[in-house]
Order: structure tokens, then sequence, then C-alpha cells
């Protein structure tokens, strides 16, 4: 239940439209799909371990979850070590320098992972299991995909897509989550869930949050209703009274089975990480942008036919491995599920997660259609709202490099910036009023031009 539930979600590189380079748009074919496949361990025969160790060498390890500190990260990790920290309702990703440690869970395959990047390894207890199951839904994952790929064939994209988010909503089945609301008797209450959702002691930062207050999405992580908790258990009607309670997503402890989720994500982070190592060994190439199940890479025109041929051991039909989406000459990457990629002054691949219809750089902003239930009918109806774009980047990185007109990188936090309040306010308001909108006007300009 400790392990991280989330994988790699990355930019690294901002801009690249350097002249006689090449980039491409890798693809996993149902990466969720593939992480039901193989060895997990059986719910029913999950025991707990203390162990209290520091290995050099790893032993062959059961089958589990464990929990470890790594200390001493090499340069791979400094780059892409893919766990975050949560402060002030946001996770950030963070630059491990070799002197700083992590403590968390992580699975076998992590571990073992792990083991070649990290220069102290550290075991404290684990929950382990030595009897090896195949997931429940293996099977069934694995027929879907036959489905899939026979409806991709007909060029039937409608049954195509539903094979396909089926398969990516497999591996959550396990962990049914449900809304738990939550009286607020008295003040300390609310900064008990304050400081839950901040990570900041209201008592020893209280003005320092006011002043973080901007920068906090209060709509997405706090849920504050006035009603009678008694009165509306099943969301039957609301009594309104003068008691504040908030409702918040929880995992239902009582039917979830744990170990096959984190299992499944342990599986797709580190096929993601190895493939990410894999791609970072290879010299000239210069990864982009990672998102759960896509990779794009960056590299020079006259070594793509040799990287093409290093990366064919990884590129199939089969679940897992790679395709190849696109190739494009230019990049623009604001932020996980937003990216624009042109070949010959032509877009030819463009994602804007959160916006349905086409950006029009003239307005900077577009269209987002959500759906939005009418009380009164009980109807489910479109609504359509403008959103610019500068309230869809997810900034989380800093820039570096502002003054080069055809690079330019992200940088990550340091750990202790993150860690201190005062720091990382100066961080946030350094990307929202100089960072964001230089996005939006490269952004414009990449579109224009």
């Amino acid at each position: 239940m400790k392990a991280p539930h989330s994988s790699l979600q990355e930019v690294y590189i901002f801009k690249e439209i350097r002249e006689n380079r090449a980039i491409l748009a890798f693809d996993f074919n149902s990466m969720f799909g593939w992480g039901l496949l193989g060895a997990f361990s059986n719910p029913l025969s999950l025991i707990y371990k203390s162990i209290n160790r520091e290995f050099k060498d790893l032993p062959e390890l059961s089958l589990g979850t464990y929990k470890v500190e790594f200390q001493g990260a090499d340069e791979f990790i400094e780059k892409f070590f893919p766990f975050s920290v949560s402060k002030i309702g946001k996770s950030y990703y963070f630059s491990l320098s070799d002197e700083e440690s992590w403590i968390g869970w992580v699975t076998k395959d992590e571990l073992t992972f792990y083991s070649r990047h990290f220069k102290r390894i550290f075991v404290y207890e684990g929950v382990i299991c030595d009897e090896e199951i195949k997931h429940p839904f293996a099977s069934i994952c694995t027929r879907l995909y036959k489905q899939r790929n026979h409806f991709k064939a007909q060029s039937n994209q409608t049954y195509s897509m539903l094979c396909k988010l089926e398969i990516a909503c497999l591996h959550a089945i396990s962990v049914p989550t449900i809304k738990t609301r939550k009286v607020i008797q008295n003040i300390s209450d609310l900064k008990n869930l304050l400081q839950r959702k901040t990570g900041i002691n209201v008592d020893e930062n209280f003005a320092l949050l006011s002043q973080i207050t901007p920068y906090i999405n209060y709509k997405r992580n706090f849920r504050f209703r006035f009603y009678d908790p008694e009165f509306c258990k099943e969301g039957i009607g609301k009594k309104i009274i003068n008691k504040p309670c908030f409702s918040l997503k929880e995992p239902n402890e009582g039917s979830s089975i744990f170990c096959l989720f984190s299992e499944v994500l342990g599986h797709v982070r580190t096929r993601l990480l190895e493939t990410i190592e894999y791609i970072f060994s290879f010299q000239g190439a210069e990864v982009c942008y990672a998102n759960i199940d896509s990779i794009h890479v960056s590299l020079p025109v006259d070594l793509k036919e040799r990287f093409l041929e290093y990366m064919s051991p990884l590129i199939g039909q089969e679940m897992g491995k790679l395709k190849i989406e696109a190739e494009a000459s230019k990049g623009l990457w604001l932020s996980p599920g937003l990216y624009c990629l042109k070949n010959e002054e032509k877009i030819i691949l463009e994602k804007l997660k959160g916006i349905s219809s086409k950006w029009r750089p003239v307005t900077t902003s577009s269209q987002r259609v959500y759906t939005n239930s009418v009380r009164t009918s009980g109807l489910t109806l479109p609504v359509y709202s403008k959103i610019s774009l500068e309230k869809v980047i997810g900034l989380k990185n800093e820039l570096e490099q502002f003054n080069a007109k055809d690079f330019v990188r992200f940088k990550r936090l340091a750990l202790n910036e993150i860690n201190n309040p005062l720091l990382l306010k100066n961080s946030l308001q350094k990307m929202r009023d100089i960072d964001v909108p230089f996005l939006v006007q490269e952004w414009e300009k990449f579109h224009i031009s």
C-alpha cells in the first residue's frame, strides 16, 4: 500500500529546433497490459519480514515490496529518478545528489534495477512472498490485445480504442477508491488537513502559507461542503448546517489487493527506466520527454540509422515493445501531455491535454469540453469553456539556458529547495511570472513560423 502508485511523467527538454537533428517519438504497445504479465506475489501468502541490513551485492530476492534507503546516486539517477516529493498540493521530481538519500518502498524489480545505480543500499523491511502466481487478469489482457490488433487490421478505430481502454483499466481494478467525508470539528482539524495536503506545518509557517496560497489548486485538492454527513451518507440529498465537511478520495482498504497493483506499476516503471537507460547509453541521443508509455528522443541526423539499428531489439508488435509514432525535425514540450512536433515546417504530431479543439495562436486560448450534470433533470451535458494555455501548463521544473535560441532544457529543483517553503515559494513564483509566459510566447512563435 505504501509503494509509489505513479509512473514517470516528465519533460527534460523544452525546445529542440537545432539544425540537422532528428526527433523520434516512441510509444510502448499497451504498457499497462504488459505490466500484467509475468510473476506476481500470491496475496494469500504474503509475510512481513524485518531485514535491517546493508547490501553491497543484492542476493536473490523474493517477490514483494521492500522499504529501502538509497544513497550515492549516479548521473543517470540524478536526471531520471522517477519518484517525487509532494508539497503544497503538487508533486515534484527532484535532483538527488550523491550525498542525499531517499527512503521509500519499491518492488523487487525496482530494487534490482536501482542496485546498479546507487553506491549504498540499506533494506529495512519487506512484505514478501515465495509463492508466484499469474495476475488474475493476465489472460483477459492477452485476449483483449489480440482483439485490438484484429480491429486495427480492419481499420475499426472504435472497437480498437475500446480494447485499448479496457486494457489500460485492468491494472487498477484491484484497488477501488471510495469517497470519505470528514467533519471539521475545530481549528486543529483544519490545521491537520492543511498540513496533510500541503506538507507545511501551519503553526510554524502560517505567514508563509498565506503567501503560497495563490499557487495551491484549492479546487483540485480541497472539497469543502457544508452539510450534515449523517443525513447524506449515500449522497442522497444535502441538509445545510453550520458544520464544514470535506470529502477525500481514499483507497478502499477492505476490498483492495495492493500487492497486485503495486507490482504492476513496479513492472511499468522498471520497463520505462530500463529503456531510458538503454537510450541514455547511446552517445549523442537526448531524452526529451517521458510519459508512462512514451519516450521522445533527439539525436544528430547522421546517427539516426545507427540508432534505429541499436533500438531494434526493443521495437516490435508485441505488448511492451516500442513502435515509432512520429519522426520530426523540431519539437516543443511544455509538460506531460502538452507538446508539438514539426517536420519540414509542418505540424505532424500535437498533444494538448486538457484542450479538445485545435490551438488558435491568435487568441492564445482554445476551447475545452467537459461534462456537467444538470441537477434538476439528472442529464449530463457537454459544456464549452475558454481556457488559456497558462492554465493548462503544470510546470514543476525550472527553465535553464533562457538565452539559447534553438535548444532549452528544463532543470529539476534540488531536494533542499522543495523542502524549504521559502525557497519553494520563490521557485514557484519564478515559474509563474517568468517561465510560463516565456513558454507561451515560444509556443505561439513555433505555430506561426
